[in-house]
């Protein structure tokens, strides 16, 4: 709206707010006006003209003292229009779309005044309901808005009904497909061929479904074996645990696809010795390699270590060295000698 032609008049002062359609809405602010006075604080509209003839004024309503008009701008940024709320401090009393008096006119009837060629009671009720709401006023139906009122609230109710249902029925669809997803997914993971995996020592072997990844996994039954692998090789062994919604690996363990060379395995994989040295036990002089433990020994002897030879084993702080001595028969106790 643009405002022009601010004049004085007796009472007050009046201004003209021009609209796109060629109307008029003429604006009056009383002399009495104690409010702000910027912009059109305290302006009521006071009469609507269409090629400076007026087709609508407040006065022609014959409202009663304490009732007002108050200009309104209705509806959201793509259809917004201005509205003329007549009511008191309570009550909302009549409502005027201005643009319906591009070709409407306001005639007087037994019930006060009408508007011919303007908007239906179908069209004005919710904008009434709406602006009441807003302004934080009564309203009281006639007789025809109270039936199209329970008619408009049925048609909201049964809409909102529907919409509940379509978004409920969206819902369920979407689970639905969620969870054939879902069982796709793991029928294509169990579905891939079972793969070997060995510890690194060679000893253990294991086979499992073979999984690329923690999303993988996670979502597979409780008790599955995994085997992880990284490109082609398998990494790691484990099993699925899933306890209400916590789901974890257990039983992990190391592993490799090819399994490795007994002989070699002992050799990369075996004791570590800590020392060597000669000793004498019975008159009898040798050279023993030394380790830090019995395991260490057992090792030994599991590797194949069974032509004879003298080791000793020297625990940690321990004053002495035991000597044994790896025969075919087992290990043997040759004697002891100081550290």
């Amino acid at each position: 709206m643009e405002v022009k032609n601010h004049r004085a008049v007796h009472g007050g002062e009046l201004c003209d707010g021009h609209l796109t359609n060629g109307l008029v809405v003429e604006l009056f602010r009383s002399g009495k006006y104690q409010g702000p006075r910027d912009g059109l604080n305290g302006f009521i509209p006071a009469a609507i003209l269409r090629n400076k003839l007026k087709v609508w004024s407040f006065q022609s309503l014959g409202m009663d003292k304490g009732c007002f008009g108050e200009l309104i701008e209705y509806g959201d940024e793509a259809s917004a229009e201005y509205v003329i709320a007549v009511h008191d401090r309570v009550n909302l009393l009549n409502l005027f779309r201005v643009n319906d008096f591009v070709g409407a006119v306001l005639v007087k009837s037994e019930g006060g005044t009408i508007v011919i060629g303007g908007s239906s009671i179908e069209e004005l009720l919710p904008i009434k309901l709406a602006v009441a709401e807003s302004l934080n006023l009564g309203f009281t139906p006639s007789k025809e808005e109270w039936v199209l009122k329970l008619k408009l609230e049925q048609t909201t109710r049964e809409a909102g009904e529907k919409a509940r249902d379509e978004e409920r029925k969206r819902a369920q669809d979407a689970r639905e497909l969620a969870a054939r997803q879902h069982a796709e997914k793991v029928a294509n993971i169990e579905s891939r061929p079972k793969v070997h995996a060995f510890t690194r020592d060679g000893l253990k072997h294991y086979l499992g479904t073979p999984v690329y990844n923690d999303e993988e996994w996670k979502c597979l039954g409780d008790g599955r074996y995994c085997i992880l692998m990284e490109g082609t090789e398998p990494i790691e062994a484990f099993i699925v645990s899933k306890q209400h919604a916590k789901v974890k690996k257990t039983r992990i363990v190391s592993v490799v696809g090819k399994k490795p060379d007994q002989t070699t395995t002992a050799m990369e994989t075996g004791p570590q010795a800590i020392g060597q040295r000669v000793v004498e036990i019975r008159g009898e002089k040798r050279p023993i390699i030394i380790f830090s433990s019995m395991d260490d020994i057992r090792a030994l002897r599991a590797a194949g270590l069974n032509s004879g030879t003298w080791v000793g084993m020297h625990k940690e702080n321990a004053t002495k060295i035991d000597v044994f001595a790896m025969n075919h028969g087992g290990i043997t106790t040759v004697g002891v000698v100081p550290a």
